[in-house]
């Protein structure tokens, strides 16, 4: 069971800040995250895609953790523009960290890349249903 929306993006924001993620403690990237928690919560039995399931938990290791890849990526975009804006999530399987990235960072281009094809269906839905543009699958 995930928080509810305004819990999440609290508890999302206040986790950010003590991670020292305070560039990616924005509301609206809290909305994107829960909402892709939210699916992750109804479809992740089905397509069995994370162990992983209690709800401070699924904040930690999977969006927090997944925000310190952002930042790396943030980082190194911002220090040499000839890298371009493309990110490939090879063995993306549940779609961690390139969810999590694809909402973080919207000026970037992701693409999952997973050999398991339930699991890039996962994927593209959930990317589909939380608006992330800048996303595709392989």
């Amino acid at each position: 069971m995930v928080y509810e929306k305004e819990t999440f993006i609290s508890e999302f924001i206040k986790l950010a800040r003590q991670a020292g993620l305070e560039s990616f403690g924005d509301p609206a990237i809290g909305a994107r995250l829960h909402c892709i928690a939210q699916n992750l919560d109804e479809q992740g039995r089905h397509f069995n895609l994370t162990a992983i399931t209690q709800p401070d938990e699924v904040l930690r290791k999977h969006f927090i953790d997944s925000l310190f890849a952002a930042r790396a990526v943030q980082d190194l975009l911002e220090g040499d523009h000839s890298r371009g804006n493309t990110l490939l999530d090879v063995g993306s399987g549940g779609g961690f960290p390139s969810l999590p990235i694809g909402a973080a960072l919207p000026q970037l281009q992701v693409t999952a890349l997973d050999s398991t094809a339930k699991k890039i269906a996962y994927i593209r839905d959930a990317a589909t249903l939380c608006g992330l543009e800048n996303f595709q699958t392989v």
